[in-house]
């Protein structure tokens, strides 16, 4: 049986292919919510599914996806990590900085943003959000204890 494929459907797939875990990252960056991540990513490359497509249009468009959803209240559960691996932990650890500084690092460590380009995007001073990118890696280089797991 010959299966019809939807141009539009095989150009998104193509894209998360290419792009989807860096996106996913940024967006578990972003949020401890698992399900509102994969929905800020799918939303960001579905919204870009008609023309070319790089990192930075999509690392951007996770952004305004996920600002769009409104802030999301953290709980010491909800921050809580899943497992003990390294990544859980490095999430832990980037949950931990406040919103906008995890945006910034976001957008320029995994969205292929400069400071300058995270600042338009996030409507920011430049200035601003090289301030927040510093006092980013200064809190990330204090490592919180983690909480004790609930088995």
């Amino acid at each position: 049986m010959k299966l019809l494929v939807d141009p539009r459907g095989s150009r998104v797939l193509a894209v998360f292919d290419h792009y989807g875990s860096e996106l996913h990252l940024m967006a578990r960056i972003l949020t401890d919510d698992q399900e509102l991540a994969e929905r800020v990513v799918i939303q960001a490359i579905a919204a870009h599914h008609s023309g070319p497509c790089t990192l930075r249009q999509l690392s951007a468009a996770v952004y305004v996806a996920w600002a769009a959803w409104g802030p999301h209240p953290r709980t010491s559960a909800s921050l809580a990590p899943v497992d003990d691996s390294a990544a859980e932990a490095q999430l832990y650890e980037f949950h931990g900085l406040q919103d906008d500084q995890r945006a910034a690092l976001g957008l320029c460590r995994f969205g292929g943003h400069t400071y300058r380009q995270a600042a338009l995007v996030m409507g920011l001073p430049a200035d601003h959000v090289a301030e927040l990118l510093c006092a980013a890696m200064r809190n990330l280089a204090r490592p919180r204890s983690m909480p004790a797991r609930i088995a």
